[in-house]
């Protein structure tokens, strides 16, 4: 009787580990399916509480009500080696930003999940409207040896949380 506590405790136990996201999807709309969305690094996913209003009620000046205002995001973060390849994402970013607002720029939906190591989705968000801020290329450095990596840096509306497509593994 005592192994089957055992045994069920272990199980509950692996349920309720927390997840470890170096296995990780980004899907970006229109360029989804290709080695050129695979990050090494993504970062941003953040939503917060901006300034609250204060008001003061009308004849009593002891007392004040603070009123939430809007929720804001930051920038999207996303980093990757540097590929020899022509790469569609990169395209995109460059097109976008050189174009001096010629160009109406084209915001993109994106998804990023995290992954279990057998390949279902554990946790996952939907990304709206992003769209191209800035692009950076790592220093060059003959003495480093390190990989020649880009940051891409996105602004977005808003992210959700969503089911994961594939079942939990």
């Amino acid at each position: 009787m005592g192994s089957f506590f055992y045994i069920v405790s272990k199980m509950a136990a692996a349920e309720d580990t927390p997840i470890v996201p170096f296995l990780f999807l980004v899907e970006i709309d229109g360029f989804s399916g290709s080695d050129d969305v695979a990050f090494q690094e993504v970062e941003g996913l953040k939503m917060g509480m901006n300034e609250s209003l204060e008001i003061f009620e009308g004849g009593l000046n002891t007392n004040s009500y603070k009123l939430p205002t809007s929720v804001s995001y930051p920038d999207l973060v996303l980093r990757k080696g540097v590929m020899p390849d022509e790469s569609p994402v990169t395209d995109w970013f460059v097109n976008t930003l050189s174009s001096g607002f010629s160009k109406p720029i084209t915001p993109k939906e994106m998804k990023i999940q995290i992954l279990s190591p057998k390949g279902g989705v554990m946790r996952a968000w939907k990304v709206m409207n992003a769209y191209p801020k800035m692009i950076e290329f790592s220093k060059l450095d003959a003495a480093s040896g390190g990989f020649f990596v880009q940051t891409l840096v996105m602004a977005y509306d808003n992210f959700l949380p969503i089911k994961p497509e594939r079942e939990l593994s």
